[in-house]
């Protein structure tokens, strides 16, 4: 495919998104990019959740939104079952319970477990240890 034939391609799906906010034509265009990778047969469901490579650049957290795990009772009660587990292997639990589309990203998890052990007065090893570094100057 040439350049020409690429920029007609982009200017096309940009013209379809064009009665959208900014806001939601990012998210229709990652949900879209989404349905692109996960229909390849190269690319895994569980390469979706855990490659920081694809996610990059396909998963663009949108301010003001709340995260699938916040939106979703199902995915969250999942998630405080097995909270003690690894981020990346509980992204990956989700693409097998959820599916590729309906999953939180190993980045969304951390931020809603450091949130939730915020409400609850619960530090992680990461501060304790900050905090002990800034007393002992």
């Amino acid at each position: 495919m040439d350049k020409i034939n690429l920029q007609q391609r982009a200017a096309a799906i940009t013209d379809s998104l064009s009665d959208l906010s900014p806001t939601y034509a990012v998210l229709v265009l990652n949900c879209a990019l989404r349905r692109v990778l996960s229909a390849l047969p190269e690319v895994d469901s569980s390469l979706l959740a855990n490659s920081t490579e694809i996610r990059s650049f396909t998963f663009i957290r949108v301010p003001g939104f709340h995260s699938k795990i916040e939106r979703n009772p199902e995915i969250k009660k999942f998630i405080n079952e097995r909270i003690a587990i690894p981020y990346t292997k509980l992204a990956a639990l989700c693409v097998e319970q959820f599916g590729v589309e309906d999953s939180p990203t190993k980045s969304s998890i951390h931020r809603y477990v450091t949130r939730l052990r915020a409400q609850l007065g619960l530090q992680t090893k990461h501060r304790k240890e900050k905090q002990r570094a800034s007393h002992k100057r």
